[in-house]
């Protein structure tokens, strides 16, 4: 997203701002940090957001940035999404998965020749989240928006596609080795998107892709962070398999449904 941040220097530690969704052209708010009242203090909690933010009638939603488990007590708030992060491991402490050798899968780093494919699965991942989230996307400028921001010279981007025995592309993980959290200023690995089509999926292609990021978060020497999208009955489940494989929990983001800003009463 395009941010326009604002930092107040109230008691409240308010740290947010606003920001252009790149797929929906539409301006939420955004918020990074805040304090345990406001959080608890229902449609209250909401009107002092919007002052504090400057936020414009427009804006219809408000992501904020949690605690993990740290609902906010507000009306229309849902969970988003819920951010992990993997330690740091030494390089030679990534061991390979252990799979079947006639059932395994080869992971390349991505090429001229195969960064289509990953671009294909980043518009499927993006349009299938916004449409569990009852907002439907044009496909054609949703891929205008992925060719635009993705893949760029010098955007740091380490992508690596996954083959099944029989050659054909299954999955790809995509990494951000650079990210630097906005709050503590933690350098971190971030996974931007794991996606694994649907005939390939509960095979060896996740742990070999998998195995990859964890790869290069090590050469890095930094943690790997990764996220969960909670849009259907997987998400739970997902999240709790990844804390058992050593991921922990390290902050979630909740949507929060803005009712238009009141009309100013004339007389």
């Amino acid at each position: 997203m395009t941010h326009e941040t604002a930092v107040s220097e109230t008691t409240t530690e308010l740290i947010g701002g606003t920001a252009i969704d790149p797929v929906t052209g539409s301006t939420v708010g955004y918020i990074l940090q805040l304090d345990s009242h406001t959080l608890r203090d229902g449609e209250g909690g909401i009107d002092r957001l919007r002052s504090e933010l400057e936020l414009p009638d427009e804006a219809s939603m408000l992501i904020v940035r949690t605690a993990p488990d740290d609902q906010p007590s507000w009306p229309g708030v849902s969970l988003d999404s819920r951010y992990l992060t993997r330690p740091v491991e030494a390089e030679d402490e990534v061991r390979a998965p252990q799979v079947d050798p006639a059932q395994d899968y080869t992971v390349e780093p991505a090429s001229e020749s195969t960064i289509p494919f990953i671009k294909d699965l980043l518009v499927e991942a993006i349009a299938d989240a916004h449409e569990h989230r009852g907002e439907p996307v044009d496909l054609d400028e949703l891929r205008a928006t992925v060719d635009a921001t993705f893949f760029l010279p010098d955007d740091g981007l380490v992508s690596f596609v996954a083959r099944d025995p029989a050659g054909t592309l299954a999955g790809h993980i995509t990494l951000r080795p650079g990210e630097v959290d906005e709050l503590t200023d933690q350098p971190l690995v971030e996974l931007v998107d794991m996606f694994i089509l649907d005939e390939h999926r509960h095979t060896a292609c996740t742990p070999r892709l998998l195995h990859a990021a964890r790869l290069t978060a090590a050469r890095a020497g930094h943690d790997l962070l990764g996220h969960v999208v909670w849009v259907d009955e997987t998400g739970p489940d997902v999240y709790l398999d990844l804390q058992r494989g050593g991921w922990l929990p390290f902050y979630d983001l909740w949507r929060v449904a803005l009712e238009p800003a009141p009309s100013p009463i004339t007389r």
